[in-house]
Order: C-alpha cells, then structure tokens, then sequence
C-alpha cells in the first residue's frame, strides 16, 4: 500500500485556516479530509472532477464546456479560505484549468489557499491517484479496477504558474521523510493583485515537523541573536519579519520570543519573478513584501541573502523594510567572509537550544562578490552597527554576523 504524507495540508488545517471557514474540495468524497476540516466546523463542498474526467474521456465533450456543467452552482457571496486539486491538475490542459479558475474567481478573497500536487518525472499516473486520510495527514494512495487511462499533460512548472496568475506562491514540498517521491505539492495564496509574493504569520507550535531531518548538518552560535532574544521578556519584541526560507525548519524558538513571526522566502520569490519574466533583471518591485500597510517590524532576519543580491537589489529591499520600521527597530544579517560562497543561500534554523543549525548545499561555487562592511553601511544609510561578531562554520565558510538599527535621521 503506497502512502503519502502531506506536510501541507497538515499545515493548512492546523495553522492557517480559520475555524469555520469554507473548504472547496475538487477531488472526490472518499478521501476522508473534508471529515478533518469538518471537525474544525469547517463548511465543506465537494466537486468530485474524477467523474467530470471520466464523462470526458467516454463522450469526447469539449473540456470547458463540460467542466462549465460540471461545477455545481454557487452563492454569490460564497468565499472559499481553501481550495483542495489533489493531482487533478496533471489530467487537464492549460486552457482548462484557466477556464476553471477565472470560473472560480468571484469566490476567492485574498489568502484563499490553492493546495495541488505535480509530478516530478514526466512519468504521470494513468488516472489520478485516490487519496484515502489514515491519520496525521497520512494518505493511502489507491485506485480501483475501473480506472481507465486518460489524457494526462505534464506541464511544466513555469507554464502551470502563468495559468494560475491569481495566485502566488506560499509553499512548496518534495523528497521529504513520509513523501512519494515523484510527488511535488504547491501551496498557492490568491491576491486580488495578482501573482505577488506574500508575508505570512507563521505557528509553529502544536505541529511536529514530520519532514525534517534529525541530524543537525551545521550547528553554531549567532551571539548576537542570542543576546538579543534573551534579553526579550514577555514577547516585548512584536513582530519579527524572517526572510529565510518558509519550509523545511522549525520557527518554534523564534515565534515563541514574539507576538507575531511573518516569514517571506524572498529568494525564492526573486528567483520566481525572474523566471516568470524569462529574464535577469534584477530590478525589485515595490510588491515584492505585500506587509499590511499597518505593520509594523520590531526585528528582520536577513540572513545570508546579502551574499546573492546585487547591491542594486539590496539597497532596494533595505528601502523596503526600512519603510516597515520604526526608530530602534533591528536587522540582523550574516556576511560571507571566504572567497567562495555555495551557489545557494543556505536554511537557518533556531534551535530551541538557541543553537542555530545551517542546512542545505554549502559546497563552496561560487565566488564571493565580496563587499566589506564599509560597503556594505553605505547601501544602509539609514541603519547603524549595534553590534558585530565572527563566526567560523568550517574551514570553508565563515560569516560576519552583524546587528544594526534602525536611525532614520536620514532619508533615502
């Protein structure tokens, strides 16, 4: 019996959907997770587009036009918090599923969630997987003898995002412990702007995280983060703003020294606009932190991504959340220090034990483009140095861990 683990689903119910709120399940009924939204007193609506695929590949009907009497009627003022694909986007075409969501539109509100499963390989299922809850948001994945092979599309990442521009993305999970590994899973959030990056407040409490290796790969001290979190009492820090990366890590050490923890991958955000655009601008947009114009930062974690912006960039995003600050307000960030850096900005992970573990690819590739922190203070006009320490990783990685504030006695 195969089974799959969704870390985001678990996520989803868990942490982001709101007790009450309105659930739009595309898949079928035997899946059991309308039953775990339904425990939360969730309203639950059921599409079943397994039936519409099947009356399609026996009658031959055009696609949108059948979808179109397929979708059951709704209230005009029905508004979905989530909407639930499954793997169904893999069996229909780009137009489709542009036909299906442009449909769907007067029901979304901004952070409606968009949950869907793609294929790795170009090896797709002959029929889409059924997807039967166990418990802790396992599933068992099944099919049954009447299954038929149909019409699968194996669109590419890029293509399949341009069609679902309503949204942007929030999530994504792969090759984690519990997971098929020919499965990719996307969490979408939908923005009446369009395809634009999000913060996010992120509860890491009360969820295991199921997915994430044991072993530490790197662990050290950031002494300056140390003595600034310890020294808070009765979350006095209101909202920390982390631009790491939103999967893969534990942030129950940090949302537990603040009122309010807002994550934004914006590496993967900036990759992702590159991408979308086909080309290497590196131009940041005034969207690319959709903060509520009433946010207010208390603390931004930068991390190493100082290291993989061009200064140009960087002086933009420091604008940014400089525009998000008030005076005394703090930046912590980490300099490469060697002269080669990894291709990637690494995965930072406050341990509960304050200890900081460092993930992902850090084999040394690329060269450092080396700025020293003279440079670095003049892309921060409006920040001074609070603090400064060195850290050494290994024999080849060592950062220059740096804590500033935030003095607007100057404009930009």
């Amino acid at each position: 019996m195969d089974k799959h683990y969704s870390s985001s689903l678990a996520t989803v119910l868990t942490q982001l959907v709101p007790t009450g709120g309105a659930v739009l399940d595309l898949g079928s009924m035997s899946s059991g997770t309308t039953e775990a939204f339904l425990q939360k007193k969730c309203r639950c609506y059921v599409e079943d587009l397994l039936d519409y695929l099947d009356d399609i590949h026996k009658t031959n009907a055009e696609p949108i036009a059948a979808l179109n009497a397929h979708l059951l009627p709704k209230d005009a003022s029905q508004k979905f918090n989530v909407i639930l694909c499954w793997d169904l986007l893999n069996f229909l075409s780009l137009e489709t599923i542009s036909s299906l969501f442009e449909t769907l539109k007067p029901h979304l509100q901004p952070g409606t969630l968009l949950h869907f499963i793609k294929y790795s390989g170009s090896k797709i299922p002959a029929y889409p997987k059924r997807f039967r809850l166990l418990q802790d948001f396992t599933f068992e994945l099944y099919g049954t003898a009447n299954d038929q092979s149909l019409i699968s599309f194996p669109h590419s990442t890029i293509k399949l995002l341009k069609h679902l521009d309503l949204f942007s993305i929030r999530n994504t999970s792969m090759n984690q412990q519990g997971m098929q590994k020919d499965m990719v899973e996307y969490l979408l959030e939908f923005s009446e702007n369009g395809s634009r990056p999000s913060a996010h407040g992120i509860k890491q409490s009360g969820l295991v995280s199921y997915f994430q290796s044991t072993q530490a790969q790197n662990v050290c001290e950031f002494h300056a983060l140390n003595s600034l979190l310890d020294s808070v009492e009765d979350k006095s820090i209101t909202t920390i703003l982390d631009l790491g990366k939103n999967t893969n890590r534990s942030l129950e050490y940090l949302d537990n020294h603040c009122q309010k923890l807002l994550v934004e991958d914006v590496y993967s955000s900036m990759t992702w606009q590159r991408k979308l655009k086909g080309n290497n601008d590196d131009v940041i947009s005034d969207g690319l932190l959709t903060l509520p114009n009433a946010t207010s930062l208390d603390l931004v974690l930068i991390w190493d991504l100082f290291s993989y912006c061009s200064p140009k960039q960087f002086e933009r995003l420091a604008q940014i959340i400089a525009n998000k600050m008030q005076a005394g307000a703090l930046l912590h960030l980490v300099m490469h220090r060697n002269k080669m850096i990894p291709e990637n900005p690494a995965t930072f992970e406050v341990m509960l034990n304050k200890q900081v573990n460092i993930s992902g690819n850090l084999q040394c590739k690329n060269k450092n483009e080396f700025i020293t922190i003279t440079g670095l203070m003049k892309l921060l006009p409006q920040f001074k140095i609070k603090t400064h320490n060195t850290i050494r990783l290994n024999d080849d990685i060592a950062y220059q861990e740096l804590l500033l504030q935030f003095t607007p006695n100057r404009t930009f």
